[in-house]
């Protein structure tokens, strides 16, 4: 059925369980001269889709063969929104093309977003993004225990790309949304981008909402909602809490090669957010790749905050997709922000600023400037991690378990780790810089270990009572550079120039060069 023309909505829902599939809503089916068909229609007045708060648990899309490609509806070309709820709840939109042509190969935009919620609670966008049959097919990546992986479309998610607004528009405590298996702002092939106006997905004061491309029993690795070439963020998420993002691509394409940048950040996490969960154990990490800015921002007094398995500016277990500013940018005031078992390789700039005022950000452990096995040099154009503003109380290093020994910032550009500005009272220990995980091989910073310059002043560079040592080791330059306006810093307790078990790594110029005032250097073991 093909619904256009008309002077309000396409379809209005008032009732309850309905199912909605198979028809064309804003666009009509044109026989062409070439025996063809195409589509055209100047589109509905209003919404393609508005569904009333007396209609609940109704399907929009349905494909429940799991075949790939299928298309439920085709909703786009509409004056409004694509999808509109008010006050719905427990609704599913799946397999639909939302803001494209039917083959998703064009845009076709909606004039504002493609699914907009407002007070719609329990909705779920998407659908399972792999199979559960343990020896059978695993959707998105193939068979499972494949290598290489098989890349596949996930059957049940919707295309929503093209929009004049946002893809998704998440409002006025729409809590509890699902968003699995969806491709926004991308083509239906996964790999080229279809953008959407401003964000991919915009979450405005909704709580609970979740990003779930996989859950942790699914092998192998699988990353799929794609969240790429839109024009403003892949996702923003404001003054919402409790948000959850697992195992999604932002940046990049389906198939892990193909970069589709978002024009600013993969992710954006801004306004008074609270708990912001990215990641997770293997294979609930994400990439946050190929972007116009950065991986990921967290800025505001988002709290809570934390990323752990993040591919930040290469792609998943390859080589650099990199992110033009930096992996991760914090400038947030809320404190208890955490970045843990992440690899910010690859990018333009550095892999970790930490910038504004922030406080409480504890970075530990992460790999910064290495591939993923941490043993090669896979470098941030700028460098590893930098403290800059008026950054202060922040732990760069910590013991948590993790396939990652401990933090290391090695093979970058520039230095291994920054101080500057105002930063203060911020404190570094049980951290490598300028060797692999393994301590054993050197990969160099271009620039040496670590500098603290501006006027950034009592800061701690080293161990104190259990804590382990930090390795300041095999750099090009020094190992530690304290610059001449800097005040009250204390280096003391480290390996520079060594290893933890005493052997030579040394640094090209030496260990330390102290150029400021009231700067303690003590107790280090030297090379």
């Amino acid at each position: 059925m093909s619904v256009t023309e008309a002077s309000g909505n396409g379809v209005t829902l008032a009732a309850g369980r309905i199912t909605l599939n198979y028809n064309y809503i804003g666009l009509s089916a044109v026989p062409s001269s070439r025996g063809d068909v195409r589509y055209s229609g100047s589109g509905n007045r209003g919404d393609g889709v508005y569904v009333e708060r007396t209609s609940k648990r109704n399907k929009i899309g349905v494909n429940s063969s799991l075949t790939v490609g299928a298309v439920g509806n085709v909703i786009s070309n509409n004056r409004g929104a694509g999808i509109r709820m008010v006050g719905s709840a427990r609704n599913v939109i799946q397999a639909n093309r939302i803001g494209t042509n039917p083959a998703g190969t064009k845009a076709a935009g909606n004039q504002h977003g493609g699914i907009e919620l407002f007070g719609s609670k329990k909705n779920k966008i998407g659908g399972n993004a792999v199979g559960s049959n343990d020896n059978g097919p695993n959707n998105p990546t193939g068979t499972k225990g494949s290598v290489p992986e098989n890349y596949v479309a996930p059957p049940q998610g919707n295309v929503i790309s093209g929009n004049k607004r946002e893809s998704i528009l998440i409002a006025a405590k729409s809590k509890g949304t699902l968003l699995s298996g969806n491709f926004i702002g991308t083509n239906a092939a996964g790999i080229r981008a279809i953008p959407n106006s401003r964000n991919g997905v915009r979450v405005l004061d909704s709580d609970n909402t979740v990003f779930r491309g996989c859950t942790v029993t699914d092998e192998p690795f699988v990353y799929y909602n794609v969240i790429s070439g839109n024009k403003r963020n892949g996702i923003q998420v404001t003054d919402s809490d409790n948000t959850v993002v697992q195992a999604n691509f932002f940046g990049i394409g389906m198939d892990n090669t193909t970069k589709v940048p978002n024009r600013r950040n993969g992710m954006l996490f801004d306004g008074n957010s609270k708990n912001p969960h990215v990641g997770g154990v293997i294979p609930l990490g994400n990439v946050a790749a190929g972007n116009g800015q950065n991986g990921i921002a967290v800025t505001g007094t988002v709290s809570g905050f934390e990323t752990f398995n993040t591919f930040g500016g290469l792609l998943a277990f390859k080589g650099a997709a990199p992110n033009k500013h930096n992996g991760l940018y914090i400038n947030s005031t809320g404190g208890d922000n955490l970045a843990r078992t992440n690899v910010f390789s690859g990018n333009r700039r550095n892999g970790i600023l930490i910038a504004g005022n922030t406080t409480g950000m504890t970075v530990d452990p992460n790999i910064i400037g290495l591939d993923t096995n941490g043993k090669g040099p896979l470098r941030n154009g700028g460098n590893g991690v930098v403290l800059t503003g008026n950054a202060r109380k922040n732990t760069i290093g910590g013991n948590r378990v993790s396939v990652i020994p401990q933090n290391a910032f090695s093979g970058n550009v520039g230095y291994g780790l920054v101080l500057e500005g105002n930063a203060r009272n911020n404190k570094v220990y049980n951290t490598f810089i300028g060797t692999g995980v393994d301590i054993s091989t050197p990969v160099p910073n271009l620039k040496g270990g670590i500098i603290v310059r501006g006027k950034a002043r009592n800061n701690y560079i080293g161990a104190t009572g259990s804590q382990k040592i930090n390795v300041i080791a095999g750099n090009i330059g020094y190992g530690v550079t304290l610059k001449k306006n800097s005040s009250g810093n204390v280096v003391a307790n480290n390996n520079i120039g060594k290893g933890r078990e005493g052997f030579s790594v040394p640094n090209t110029k030496g260990p330390v060069l102290n150029q400021g005032k009231k700067n303690v250097v003590k107790n280090n073991n030297t090379n």
